[in-house]
């Protein structure tokens, strides 16, 4: 008690194939002075310039694209904090986002 339980340092959720990220936390009673909020930045994998803090929040649910317009990181905790994650996928030649110029877009 009273020490980092852990964190994420700063990352953005490429690599996977995946298009979407979404995170449901599921923390009761979550307190500011547990710690443990999913920092985002502003958009490019090497900007420091944070975007907002959001505090893992029972029912919470974030979405985000899974590129490097999403740079991210989970900051200390200083109790468990519980979250289930989902990376959504798209087959072949999907893209989730319009493009402009395309069809969809």
């Amino acid at each position: 008690p009273g020490q980092s339980r852990g964190r994420y340092l700063r990352h953005c959720d490429t690599g996977r194939g995946s298009e979407l990220t979404a995170i449901l936390y599921l923390n009761e009673d979550w307190q500011s002075e547990d710690g443990g909020n999913l920092r985002l930045y502003e958009p490019g994998f090497h900007n420091t310039q944070v975007k907002l803090d959001i505090a893992p929040a029972f029912n919470r649910l974030l979405l985000f694209w899974a590129t490097e317009e999403c740079p991210h990181e989970v900051l200390p905790t200083m109790r468990d904090r519980f979250a289930m994650t989902i990376w959504y996928r798209c087959s072949l030649g999907c893209s989730a986002r319009a493009e402009p110029g395309r069809p969809d877009g």
